[in-house]
């Protein structure tokens, strides 16, 4: 009896609209590995994966490799819950062929009403079950059993003890299961890379959320017959499929590319426009060699900004209530307060939009305008002002 054609007989899916469609198994396996594969190399932003990794870059470096493999390995392993007596009694329902496939091959599928409670044990909770009993390691089986959003409450021996009608059918075949089960899981190891289950790592809370949400959608898009068609039912599938099988699906799927932060384009013109004052020397580095980091302009920013600490400590609190804290937010405080500045800055840029068009033209700065608030002034002085200089909050001219 030929186990690995077993194991490659059994039915995963079928087509609701041809009959004489249906998707094995191990194809549907195939297809998960192969997303998730995809998802993690094309998609998967690399702060996530440095989570996932360990949350350091040192461990992005190192582990990463492994992870990839461990993403394939789940998603071969997902539906080995698939593999039981009850789900092909079930599935087969709407597969005679199938049916009669299995039994020329040694194993006879029972029909679903001579089970007595066939509801007992879903197909994910009989995949955390099996791969606990085969050594894997509980965070793995965790995300098994939840690859349908929703994770498995209680699991224990008694869970196979008590439905080992549902997990092997009869007490004759109960060896012929098992037989299947350990190679599906040996296919599973050899697909992925892994040699065996002692060297995936155990996972901590926050990977096996972000592991199990990246399986969830895999696993919608490998049951998608728009992405993954399936097959006549004459056929078992070829390995040769693979992978331009999974290529088609992805190119197919169009998502879009891992995003990045990148620092957007925006002139001296556009500036003003936005923000309503000159660029400063400084700015106009910036903007000349865009090239620089979002981070590096930030910090060029917050020095700027506290460097002015002393004299935007003496302000009137009229005009500024909170503004050595609102000063100290530039330099790392709380988002609140920061906040708060940011929108300050903002609404005194709009309301004195018609003073800054003065100052471009070259007209006086000591107008009751610069004066009204040290707040203006010290925004003047940190425009970089060529003709004021600030003394106590307000502007004078220089001679």
């Amino acid at each position: 009896m030929d186990v690995n054609k077993l194991m490659r007989s059994l039915a995963a899916k079928t087509n609701p609209n041809d009959s004489a469609q249906w998707l094995p198994l191990w194809m549907h396996a195939r297809d998960t590995a192969g997303i998730m594969k995809f998802l993690w190399k094309h998609w998967l932003p690399v702060a996530v994966r440095r989570e996932i990794c360990g949350g350091s870059e040192e461990a992005l470096q190192e582990n990463e490799a492994l992870f990839q493999k461990v993403c394939v390995f789940l998603g071969m392993a997902h539906d080995i819950g698939k593999a039981t007596a009850v789900f092909q009694a079930r599935i087969l329902e709407m597969l005679p062929e199938v049916r009669e496939r299995l039994a020329e091959e040694g194993l006879e599928i029972a029909d679903i009403k001579t089970f007595t409670d066939p509801s007992a044990v879903a197909h994910a909770l009989a995949g955390q079950v099996i791969l606990q009993q085969r050594g894997v390691n509980e965070g793995i089986c965790e995300i098994v059993g939840a690859h349908h959003g929703k994770p498995q409450e209680a699991v224990s021996e008694s869970t196979f003890d008590g439905n080992l009608v549902n997990f092997r059918g009869k007490d004759s075949d109960a060896p012929l299961w098992v037989e299947i089960w350990d190679a599906f899981l040996q296919y599973a190891f050899e697909v992925s890379g892994i040699q065996d289950a002692t060297i995936i790592p155990e996972l901590s809370g926050p990977q096996r959320v972000l592991l199990s949400g990246l399986l969830v959608m895999a696993d919608w898009v490998a049951s998608n017959q728009f992405y993954h068609p399936t097959i006549s039912i004459d056929e078992l599938g070829r390995e040769d499929m693979y992978p331009k099988r999974t290529r088609s699906a992805w190119k197919k799927l169009k998502l879009p590319a891992v995003w990045s932060a990148e620092l957007g384009g925006m002139d001296e013109v556009a500036l003003r426009r936005t923000l309503a004052f000159h660029p400063t020397n400084c700015r106009r580095q910036c903007l000349r060699y865009q090239m620089l980091s979002a981070l590096r302009v930030f910090s060029l920013l917050r020095h700027r900004w506290a460097s002015e600490k002393p004299r935007l400590r003496s302000l009137q609190p009229r005009y500024l209530p909170e503004s050595a804290e609102a000063v100290d937010s530039f330099s790392g405080c709380r988002r609140k307060r920061r906040q708060t500045v940011f929108s300050r800055v903002y609404g005194l840029g709009r309301r004195n939009r018609l003073r800054f068009r003065e100052r471009e033209q070259g007209e006086a700065l000591d107008t009751p305008c610069a004066r009204q608030s040290g707040v203006e002034s010290g925004l003047c002085r940190l425009a970089g002002s060529r003709k004021g200089r600030i003394y106590g909050g307000s502007v004078h001219r220089r001679g």
